[in-house]
Parts: structure tokens; C-alpha cells; sequence
């Protein structure tokens, strides 16, 4: 006997469309640790706001209201959908912990998918062109005033794919001192001299240099700066806590990336135009031997800020 209990497939598909929204609701993810989260209202964003603020002057004339540099640069959202089929079938039969698995599996491809297109964006970023016209990782990132300026280094090693926890962190004390360098297309560096810490560090890395960081991060590591940003007599003291170390299988060199993350803005850009909606459908159609279960959502990620972020190639 053909079993059609149109209630029960409305009942069963909710259920685990209900289970998918609550799960994306409560799922953590990554990328808000290196992405700065716009909402966005349209198709694409422009992002002509990066440009640095004017100096606080002493007002003697008029006061001067100046304009930031507009930068001729745009990210455009895309659609991003997934979905899986509930068979009647089982559903006539009572399998409900066949339908718990399936929501729980499609509750992790949706709430992994951005960190999934950040992995691919980060490992990919010396291809990737950002406000500037260069590639995220460059040697001769220029805006305005800046002079040429460089996020992409490469430093030499006893053996690239098992250096020393020394030469690691030899490796970290020089990112640390380019960025302290850094300036904006006024001419004014990004670091204010102050004595900090650099409590905001994440470094991702290919996994045969991990377990090296993670014992070369044993203890804190205290950069002493002139007012150069070079390694001298002490004007500036910055102490790296350890930071968070993090393996990716997408870098397959012998290379690793420092990003900080502290900052008024972050290193890449996650645009949010519309969360993963949920719905359910064909429950009550008789030619369908399925209930689908799906959702859809309008997003995008690209890169933003290279002077938050270094890339080491180890030779």
C-alpha cells in the first residue's frame, strides 16, 4: 500500500530545516578573526574610505577639512547555495536519525563555507590584486605618499622545511619590524612609537613548520626598536605574547603568513549581504519521491588591509 502522509513530510522536512537554521545560528567560525564584516545593502561594494585620516593640526586660520584618498576598488557578492534530498520513503518508515545526521552534515558545509573561501583567499593572495593595483602579498605596494613598501619577504634558512625554532623566530622578529615601517599615503606611519604588546598575532602556516612554532612560542619574545623601527638601541619595546598558531593544507611551500588582527580594521573583508535562508519544498507533491530541504545566501570575501599582514617564504 502507497503510503502519501503529506503532514508528516511537512513535519519531518521543517523539523530539519529548523535544526540547519538553529545549528548556523549557533556554529562558530573563523573568519571573524582576520575579516572585517560589512553589511553590505547592494550587489557590490566600493571600498574608496581607505585612505588615512589628517593629522590633528594646531588651529591658527581657518579650520581645513580635508578629503581621504579614494581608492578605485570594488567587491562583488556572490550566491552560494546547498541543499539535500529527504526520501519519502524513509520518512514512512520513522528512520529519524537518518534526517538528524543529514541536517548536522549540511549545517557544517554551510557554516564552513566562509572559512573554507578565506583558506582558498589566503593561500592564493600573492595572485590577488587589492586597493593599491598590486597583489596583496607584494615587494612594491605604493599609495600616495607611502614610498615602496613590501609585505613579501624572503629570508634564508639552514633547511626551509625544518628550520630552527630559532630561525623561526628570528623569521617573526623581522615581519615584526617591517610592519612597524609601515606608512600611509600620507607619509605617516600606521604604528604610533609607544611601548605594547603584539597580543593580536595569528600565523598560519603549512603543517610541517606547526609543530616548530608551536615550540618556538614557548616564551614571550621582546622587540626592542629605535626610532627607525629597527633593531637597536631601545626607544620601543613591543613583547609578543604567543600568538595563534594555525596549520593550513592549502600552503604547501615552506611558508607561513602573520596577520594582526587589533587593528580598527582587519587584513580581509567578509560582505554580508544576506545570511543562509532555509526552506523546505515538494513535501505535498506526489510525483516527487523527495522532500528537499535547502538554502541559499549572497556574500563574498576579498582582501583589504596588506599592511596587517606579512608572508615569509622560507629558502
Amino acid at each position: 500500500m502507497t503510503i502519501h502522509n503529506n503532514a508528516l513530510y511537512a513535519e519531518v522536512g521543517n523539523r530539519v530545516r529548523h535544526q540547519v537554521q538553529v545549528g548556523l545560528e549557533r556554529a562558530e567560525r573563523f573568519y571573524p578573526r582576520l575579516c572585517t564584516v560589512i553589511d553590505s545593502t547592494q550587489d557590490s561594494e566600493n571600498y574608496d574610505w581607505l585612505g588615512a585620516f589628517p593629522e590633528v593640526y594646531e588651529w591658527l586660520g581657518d579650520m581645513v577639512f580635508d578629503q581621504l584618498a579614494s581608492a578605485e576598488f570594488q567587491i562583488r557578492n556572490k550566491d552560494w547555495a546547498n541543499g539535500i534530498r529527504l526520501p519519502k520513503k524513509k520518512i514512512d518508515d520513522g528512520n529519524s536519525g537518518y534526517f538528524t545526521r543529514m541536517g548536522e552534515g549540511l549545517v557544517e558545509m554551510f557554516a564552513r563555507h566562509p572559512d573554507k573561501v578565506l583558506f582558498q583567499l589566503m593561500a592564493a593572495a600573492e595572485t590577488i590584486e587589492c586597493f593599491d593595483g598590486q597583489f596583496f602579498f607584494d615587494t612594491d605596494h605604493v599609495w600616495g605618499d607611502s614610498g615602496v613598501q613590501s609585505n613579501l619577504l624572503t629570508i634564508d634558512v639552514s633547511d626551509p622545511t625544518k628550520p630552527t625554532t630559532e630561525e623561526l623566530l628570528d623569521a617573526v622578529t623581522q615581519v615584526l619590524l617591517n610592519m612597524l615601517t609601515y606608512k600611509n599615503d600620507r607619509g605617516e606611519p600606521f604604528v604610533f612609537p609607544t611601548a605594547h604588546d603584539f597580543s593580536d598575532l595569528v600565523i598560519t602556516c603549512s603543517p610541517n613548520l606547526w609543530p616548530i612554532f608551536d615550540k618556538a612560542f614557548q616564551a614571550k619574545l621582546v622587540l626592542e626598536t629605535n626610532a627607525a623601527g629597527t633593531a637597536g638601541a631601545a626607544v620601543d619595546k613591543f613583547t609578543l605574547t604567543r600568538p595563534e598558531i594555525i596549520p593550513l593544507v592549502q600552503y604547501t611551500g615552506n611558508q607561513f603568513d602573520v596577520y594582526r588582527t587589533g587593528q580598527s580594521i582587519k587584513p580581509f573583508v567578509f560582505q554580508d549581504r544576506q545570511a543562509i535562508t532555509m526552506f523546505t519544498k515538494n513535501y505535498d507533491d506526489p510525483e516527487e519521491k523527495d522532500v528537499k530541504v535547502g538554502g541559499n545566501g549572497r556574500y563574498n570575501l576579498g582582501v583589504l588591509a596588506w599592511w596587517l599582514a606579512n608572508r615569509v617564504k622560507l629558502v
